[in-house]
């Protein structure tokens, strides 16, 4: 069901229109540093710029992490949260479904980290040689030049497929794709993940589970979805975004549209 954007509104701070003509948006990027290159297509012309903690990001949007930086996203609808690793190349696909928002996206070549919530609507990751997935996992992905992809599982099953075959690879296990090959799972080896990754894995998760314990409602950065339907007038409904802005402040997006 296609959404019509009315305004939306950084609270604190400025006021921003949106081109009407555009879909909802599919995530919005939480925190990032370094630089992180957003290519987004608008009536048929390529643009080109540096994307910012709290840019808003649309189907077909895709995304160029230079040395040294990374992002983190979450889709509107909770359903998942990323992490883009330096030297990556991703497109974020989405469509809704029977209101749920199924997440599609390519990973060309790069390091990117995913959790995923159960119920939130499908999740995969496609690469040159390979899909991967999942319902509600928590893992990491890499791609090389040649397209190899490998799956590590920390929590849950990924069903890991190629042209040939698939196989599912659970907590502990890595599963490998090439092409023309079935994918192989074996346990999970240290270097299969470097240790700077892990690294920036478990911060997050540390900063996550603190902000859950420590911070309120009106300060933690969530995604509320209200519904509010009459007969005799158009449905309107709210989505409010919180997120970290370059600077650490914590800022406010509502975005008003109708169905």
């Amino acid at each position: 069901m296609k959404k019509n954007i009315l305004l939306i509104i950084l609270v604190f701070c400025i006021m921003n229109p949106l081109n009407a003509k555009q879909n909802s948006p599919t995530a919005v990027i939480i925190k990032s540093s370094g630089v992180i290159i957003l290519q987004r297509e608008v009536e048929n012309k390529t643009t080109t710029r540096n994307a910012k903690s709290g840019e808003l990001l649309y189907s077909g949007d895709e995304l160029f992490s230079k040395e040294q930086s990374i992002a983190v996203i979450r889709f509107v609808d909770k359903g998942a949260i990323i992490k883009l690793f330096s030297n990556s190349i991703l497109t974020i696909n989405s469509e809704k479904n029977q209101n749920k928002l199924d997440k599609k996206l390519y990973m060309e070549i790069g390091d990117l980290w995913s959790k995923v919530t159960k119920e939130k609507g499908e999740y995969e990751i496609r690469t040159p040689t390979s899909v991967a997935a999942v319902k509600g996992t928590e893992f990491y992905t890499n791609v090389q030049e040649d397209g190899e992809t490998m799956i590590v599982v920390f929590e849950g099953i990924v069903e890991l497929q190629t042209e040939m075959g698939s196989q599912n690879v659970s907590k502990g296990k890595t599963g490998t794709a090439v092409q023309d090959e079935v994918p192989t799972v074996e346990e999970t080896q240290e270097s299969d993940v470097s240790d700077e990754i892990i690294e920036e894995i478990e911060s997050y998760e540390e900063v996550e589970e603190e902000t859950e314990e420590t911070q309120t409602e009106e300060e933690i950065g969530e995604i509320e979805e209200t519904e509010e339907e009459t007969e005799e007038e158009t449905e309107e409904q709210v989505l409010e975004i919180k997120f970290e802005n370059e600077n650490g402040e914590i800022k406010t997006l509502k975005i008003y549209y109708s169905e």
